[in-house]
């Protein structure tokens, strides 16, 4: 008979944990819905200008500081294994750009379509604040569109950030964008940023 009591009070017990722990895990997810979970600096600043997508899966929008913009897009209730895949998706695009590409309509000129070096972005991965960042920094055309080859077309200067947090299973893709004579006269400004990217504990 006790130890029918005990099976029965060690049941109990854990019932009592287990829902605790959902509860504090779907506090947790609901929590981090949109950019709650995100550290940025001058995140704060930020106001939104345009909403593509808000549902519990995907945030899609584009946000605003003085000329600054600050593109996202969130996923959540995502994988490690998932994120990763998409972040190498993104990579191999952006790359993928800027590889020299035969021409449409081939001529005496010229057959393939080339981005000049000081066009083409410069990539690197970072590891910081316990996370990984994969980034580009590039030109963007006047529809804010990485992609831009040529001076008249290089309105924008940005850094695309793509990171996974674990903790809160969220993948995040950033686009911190700014007028390329604004990017070129304080550089360091945007750097910082990049560096300040944290997911929040």
């Amino acid at each position: 008979m006790f130890r029918k009591n005990l099976k029965y009070v060690y049941f109990i017990i854990f019932i009592f944990f287990a829902a605790v722990a959902f509860t504090y895990f779907s506090s947790q997810q609901k929590s981090c819905q949109k950019l709650n979970c995100l550290v940025m600096k001058n995140l704060d600043q930020f106001q939104t200008k345009e909403v593509y997508q808000d549902d519990p899966k995907t945030y899609r929008a584009l946000l605003s500081f003085d000329e600054d913009l600050l593109r996202v897009e969130v996923n959540s209730a995502i994988t490690e294994n998932e994120a990763e895949k998409q972040i190498q998706a993104q990579i191999t695009r952006m790359k993928a750009l800027f590889e020299k590409a035969t021409a449409p309509y081939p001529g005496e000129i010229s057959d393939v379509i080339q981005c000049e070096w000081e066009f083409r972005p410069i990539s690197g991965t970072s590891y910081q604040n316990n996370i990984q960042i994969s980034h580009f920094t590039g030109f963007l055309n006047s529809r804010l569109v990485f992609g831009a080859c040529t001076a008249d077309q290089a309105v924008y200067r940005g850094i695309l950030a793509l990171f996974y947090c674990s903790g809160q299973k969220q993948l995040f893709q950033l686009e911190i964008i700014a007028p390329a004579e604004k990017f070129k006269a304080s550089p360091e400004n945007y750097t910082q940023i990049l560096q300040s990217l944290a997911c929040k504990k």
